[in-house]
């Protein structure tokens, strides 16, 4: 899972961050690293704000001096990457289910086994802030675009069916793509009764399994959402669940 996100440190310095995690099967975190992207000028003197540990540079030779959570950093280059570890909790929770045959089974007995097997990929957005919203206090998720992928072999699974999402193959497998905003519903109270806006939170995916085996799950998301400026002349619920999606 991959979580990005950009910020600038200074007017003349841009920062890109990336989250990598490494899920065990069962989506529950096994290993976080972060990686930074510092674009300014060779000899750029940058003070840069961070919480990590274990902080490396990975393709340079530049060692910063550390004052708390202050970095600074002189450019040999136009670029610095570095790295690091944190222990604070994620923005987004992943659980990945499995079943055969209508039972649910872990995923370490499911290796090699056949029949009608149902992957289920939950993701839940653990960043909600209390709000007061027209004199209400209501929670509202930070938005997270989140885009789910899986890469099924057709030697080992056939007759795919998605609930959400596109099945697309090239020939040898066949690929789930998945996307969401985790959270948005209970942001904006939409009613899915009144409003069917295509926001579901859980993939489900079931197939035909010949002796089990498939890659990792991939998952990708981020906060910088296409921007909408506003939706005009929506006169009607039709209109604007157009304009919506």
């Amino acid at each position: 899972m991959v979580l990005t996100g950009g910020a600038y440190a200074a007017p003349s310095v841009k920062k890109d961050e990336s989250v990598y995690v490494i899920l065990n099967s069962d989506g529950t975190v096994k290993e976080k690293i972060v990686s930074d992207w510092l674009q300014g000028s060779k000899g750029l003197k940058i003070e840069d704000q961070s919480i990590l540990e274990n902080i490396e540079n990975v393709k340079g030779d530049e060692v910063p001096t550390k004052d708390g959570e202050t970095l600074i950093w002189e450019l040999e280059n136009d670029d610095l990457f570095y790295q690091g570890t944190t222990d604070k909790e994620l923005p987004l929770e992943v659980d990945i289910s499995y079943f055969l045959d209508g039972e649910k089974i872990s995923p370490e007995e499911l290796g090699g086994k056949s029949g009608k097997v149902k992957i289920c990929v939950k993701i839940e957005n653990k960043d909600g802030h209390n709000k007061t919203i027209n004199g209400n206090q209501k929670t509202v998720y930070t938005p997270f675009m989140t885009m789910v992928v899986m890469n099924l072999s057709n030697e080992h699974f056939d007759n795919i069916e998605v609930n959400r999402g596109e099945v697309v193959s090239d020939g040898k497998n066949q690929v789930v793509t998945f996307v969401t905003i985790p959270g948005l519903k209970e942001s904006l109270d939409i009613d899915s009764d009144i409003l069917d806006l295509d926001v579901d939170e859980v993939l489900e995916v079931t197939a035909d399994v010949e002796n089990f085996d498939m890659g990792p799950i991939m998952i990708v998301a981020t906060p910088d959402i296409p921007i909408v400026d506003k939706i005009e002349n929506a006169d009607n619920l039709d209109e604007l669940e157009e304009g919506l999606n």
